[in-house]
Parts: C-alpha cells; structure tokens; sequence
C-alpha cells in the first residue's frame, strides 16, 4: 500500500467522521431548541393558556367565517376586508351568545349551587353516612370466608371501609377511611404559671397590631384587583387574539413557513392544513357531545323530579370534554344525589332506571355518536390517552386534559409524516397546497 493510498483512506475517514460529527450536532442544536421553546412555553404557561384559548376560539369561528367568506355577501370589499368584517361578525356573534347563556342559566345555577351547600352537610352526608354503615352490618353478617377472602384480596382502603363501627362510633370516620392512625392520648402535663409580663399600655400594643392589620387589608385588596384586572385583560385579549388568527392566518402561516427549507415547504404545509382539520374536528365533536350529554342528563333527571339538575347537567357536560375519564367523573356526583333521594323516597325501581339510562347514554356516546362525529381523525390507543392526559393535567391544569387528545394526536402526525413515513405523497387538497406554495416563491 502506497502513501497516496493511505492518504485517501484517511480523507475518507476524516471525511465520515466529520458527517456523523455534523449530523449528531446538528440533532443535538434541534434537541437544545426544542428543549428550550418547552422550558420557555412552561415558564410562560400563563401567555400559553391565553394563545391557546385563542386559538381554540379562533378554530371555532373559522368554518362560520370561511363559510360567509364563500357567500360573497360583500362583493364591494376585497377579500381581505371582506374576511375582516365576517370575522368580527361571527366573533360578535359567539360572544353574544355566550354571554347570553350566561345571563339566562347564572340566577337557576347560583340557587342550585347554594341549596346544594346548604344542604350537603345535613341532607346528604348523614344519609351517606348512614347507607355505609348499613353496609357494614351487612358485610359484618356474612361468612367468614368473605372476610378472609376481602382481607387477603381487597385493598386496604376497601378492608377500612367494610369494617362495621363500634359500638360507640357514631359512624363514617374519615380518618379510619383514609387509614389515618389517630394519635394516642398523652396525659395531661401541668402547665407552669406564666411570668408577670411587664405592663403595656393599649396604644402601644394597638399601634403595631393596627399597622400590620392595616397593610395586609392593603395588600389583599391590591392583589385581588390585580387578579381582577388582569382577568379583564384576558377576556379582552381572547376575542382580540382570535380575530387576528382569523384574519391574518394565512399571512402568519406563510411568514412562518419562510423560515423551513424549500424541499420541507410542502410537508410542512400540509401538516398545517391536517393539524388544523383535527382540532376542528375535535372541538365540533366535544361541543356536540357535551351538548347531548348535558341536555340528557337534565332531561333525565327533570323528569325523575331529582333536584339539582341543573347543576348536574352543567357538570356533564363539562366533564364531557374530558375524553374516556370525563363521562366517568361526571357520573360520580349525579350517582350520589340519585342514590341518596331515591334511597330517602324508598323509591329503589326509580334509582335503577336512572342509572340504566345514564348506563346507556354513556355506551351510545362512546361507542356511537364519538366514532360517528368525531370519526377516525385521533386514531389514538385509549390507554396513550389516558397518558396524554395525565402529563396535560399536570402541567396545564383542566385544560391540559381537555387538549392533551388533540395534542397527541397532532405530535403522532408529525412523527408519521416526518420520520416513519417521510415520503408520504397522498396529502389532501394538494392543488391549494401547490397555489400557496406558487404565491410563497413569488
């Protein structure tokens, strides 16, 4: 082997390692980024909520918009004002309505919620409380192999809650529930006789205790002003937000899309456009839903004479918009109410119906109505879900949980059209896709 040859394999050599060393730098500069736009998203998660509830009303109002857009009610405009007045006429509307809502279901609601505190601590409870205890003296009747079976197979939880009360209980202990020892009784130590503490006059023990009193009055009455205020603000920036969304979108998209590689423009932008038709069918198919599962639960629960119902049905319907656990937690309370004045009535025949009802309403949503509104657009795993869920809840609250669905689904899509099937060609609507991208290099 001469020496040119040996010079070209280290060429060679210098040439694959300086590649590989490029292309994991590179992945690592994309992991920094990424990991930094998370921190910097977590940080401001105050910022994010409020963009993506403008988001979220921003996709709500587009089919309206794009639909009077189509119209062409107002030929005299360009079709950028044009947009701009159907925008603020669809966003008007929506806020008209909601506030409407708001005005005629409040007054019923407030009473409901304030009969229900009213009512929970001697109404419902004791009832409760008296419903577990006949459960426990049933439980207590029963042969020793059920106990045997109960205390080696349950949960311990479930062993504290069928343990029959003493004699001297007066019922549902919480802590014994929880499984909370109670602390041992120690016996009373005689406490020593304070030492004469030298005489203060009422104005100089006032005038400390006054001021303190004075600025933390102060200080709560600021902080709650600025809680309201800057609520305000957001309320105001929400419709805001959203009307620009609508109006410069495309504008957005396609300043965005700038900064992507010409070979990725086209992926990127059919991304866009499938991103952008999986939110909007899933925010068509919750509002549906939780409209029909609040609707039937109120009806329901009317018809049985079952008080609350308004409230009831308004905790449905939100629960609803918690995709696979939502309809579950929002049974939980209307199952206690049932249950507690179906058992006072001794009306047990009505307690059955109900619950078969709310039974299969829950199977006809989820295994009829979802596929058919919502249809395959998530395509998720119900356990990738249930994931998705907790890490949304976790980070962002009630309304992590409500988009963690969609988000998932958008990141699955993603991944499938950028690294498990970069060459996917069968994007829909590909002649617009070609139009936008004619419009971007001119």
């Amino acid at each position: 082997m001469n020496n040119d040859d040996r010079v070209s394999e280290r060429d060679k050599a210098q040439a694959w390692f300086d590649a590989g060393f490029s292309a994991l730098g590179k992945r690592i500069l994309r992991l920094g980024v990424l990991a930094l736009v998370g921190y910097i998203a977590y940080r401001s998660h105050s910022i994010v909520v409020t963009l993506i509830m403008a988001g979220i009303l921003a996709c709500a109002a587009s089919g309206p918009v794009d639909f009077l857009c189509r119209l062409r009610l107002f030929k005299f405009l360009k079709p950028h004002g044009r947009r701009a007045l159907a925008s603020a006429l669809v966003l008007v509307t929506i806020v008209g309505l909601v506030f409407g809502a708001g005005a005629l279901f409040l007054h019923p609601i407030q009473n409901e919620l304030k009969n229900l505190r009213r009512d929970w601590p001697t109404k419902y409870q004791p009832e409760l409380a008296k419903k577990m205890d006949e459960t426990k003296h049933w439980y207590a009747a029963q042969p020793d192999w059920l106990h045997d079976l109960v205390t080696k197979q349950a949960p311990g939880w479930l062993t504290n809650l069928l343990t029959p009360p003493a004699d001297d209980d007066d019922g549902l202990d919480p802590e014994a529930f929880l499984g909370i020892p109670s602390p041992t009784p120690q016996a009373a130590t005689p406490t020593p006789s304070p030492s004469p503490a030298p005489a203060v006059t009422h104005v100089e023990a006032a005038a400390p205790t006054g001021g303190n009193n004075t600025n933390e009055l102060l200080l709560g009455f600021l902080g709650k002003l600025g809680g309201l205020l800057n609520g305000v603000v957001e309320l105001i920036l929400l419709p805001v937000l959203a009307f620009y969304f609508l109006v410069e979108g495309h504008a957005l998209r396609n300043e965005l899309v700038r900064f992507v590689p010409t070979d990725k423009r086209r992926t990127t932008l059919a991304l866009l456009r499938e991103s952008a038709g999986i939110m909007q069918a899933y925010l068509f198919a919750q509002v549906i839903l939780a409209t029909i599962a609040g609707v039937f639960v109120g009806t329901m629960l009317g018809f049985a004479h079952i008080p609350y119902a308004v409230v009831l049905a308004l905790v449905a319907a939100i629960t609803r918009a918690v995709p696979v656990i939502g309809p579950l937690l929002g049974g939980i309370p209307v199952g206690l109410i049932v249950f507690v004045e179906c058992s006072r009535q001794g009306n047990y025949t009505l307690l059955v119906v109900v619950m078969t009802l709310f039974t299969v309403m829950h199977l006809l949503e989820s295994k009829a109505l979802t596929p058919f509104i919502l249809g395959k657009g998530l395509n998720l795993h119900p356990i990738v879900v249930i994931v998705a869920l907790l890490i949304g809840g976790e980070f962002f609250g009630l309304l992590g949980m409500f988009l963690a669905a969609p988000v998932t689904a958008l990141l699955r899509t993603i991944l499938l059209h950028l690294y498990v099937n970069p060459k996917r060609t069968h994007f829909r609507n590909t002649s617009r896709l070609a139009r936008a991208l004619g419009k971007q290099k001119e």
